[in-house]
This record gives structure tokens, C-alpha cells and sequence, in this order.
């Protein structure tokens, strides 16, 4: 099973995303929202995702969390994941692997770290490759995918 565990800050300052998108040319852009997202395959259930995320993800003095098994389109927004391409090594995930050894759980799991966006309204197609290239990512080191 695969799973997507969204960080969700409790406290979101987006004015600064919103004016980088301004002067990239988008001025009706009303909202953005940056998340770190991990995805963890294998076979495991979602109660012990539930303890991962909670015992080792989040920190829940600012942050809370989604345990999704897809990511819903919404005709309203557009959405982008961002992962390390896979010759890269993507140093924490390898971290968050360790700490659920630490854990207790012996599971052989597939960890991926990335970066979720969302702008609001939905954005054409021909314009998110260089907002998400120009303002979100490193081309050289990352890739993305629109939802």
C-alpha cells in the first residue's frame, strides 16, 4: 500500500509565496499553500502510519498531519508534488527510515520526502512548469508532478 502523509502547519504565512507569483507575471493568485509531504510504501497498515506520522513527522506544538492513500483533484486549485529524482539521494528519507527502525517497526518501507503546493485558483497547465521551476524547485535535483 502507498500512502502520502501531508504536514500541515497550524500557522500559514503565505504572503510572501503570493507576491513571488505577483512578479512572476500571475496576479490573480488569492492563496498558496506549502506542505511537506512523505510518501511511504510497503506492506504496513494505516494505524502504524498513524504512529509514524505522530511519533516521528510532526511536530504537534505547529503542525498537523493527513494520511491519504490518494490526493483528490480539485477543479479549483491546481496541486504539485515535488520529489528528489530518484539518483539523488534524498537525505531525509533516510532519516525518517532510521527512525522508524527506532521505532520498532521492522518493516521494509519505500520513503520518499517532498514538497506539496497549492494555488489558488487553478493555474494553466503552460504556466506551472516555470512557476514550479522558477520559485518552487530545483530542475537539476527535483521533478514534479501536477495532480
Amino acid at each position: 500500500m502507498k500512502y502520502i502523509i501531508e504536514i500541515i502547519p497550524l500557522k500559514s504565512e503565505n504572503e510572501s509565496l503570493i507576491k513571488e507569483l505577483n512578479l512572476s507575471g500571475l496576479k490573480n493568485i488569492k492563496r498558496v499553500i506549502k506542505n511537506k509531504i512523505y510518501s511511504i510504501s510497503g506492506d504496513i497498515d494505516k494505524n502504524k502510519i498513524d504512529f509514524i506520522a505522530k511519533e516521528l513527522l510532526v511536530d504537534p506544538i505547529v503542525e498537523n498531519y493527513k494520511i491519504l492513500t490518494k490526493i483528490k483533484k480539485n477543479p479549483s486549485q491546481t496541486i504539485v508534488n515535488i520529489w528528489y529524482k530518484p539518483e539523488v539521494l534524498d537525505v531525509v528519507s533516510l532519516y525518517v527510515k532510521k527512525g522508524i527502525k527506532y521505532l520498532g517497526l521492522e518493516e521494509e518501507l519505500e520513503i520518499h520526502s517532498g514538497t506539496q503546493i497549492w494555488i489558488t485558483p487553478k493555474v494553466e497547465e503552460k504556466k506551472i512548469k516555470s512557476i514550479i521551476e522558477k520559485n518552487f524547485m530545483n530542475p537539476l535535483i527535483q521533478q514534479y508532478e501536477i495532480i
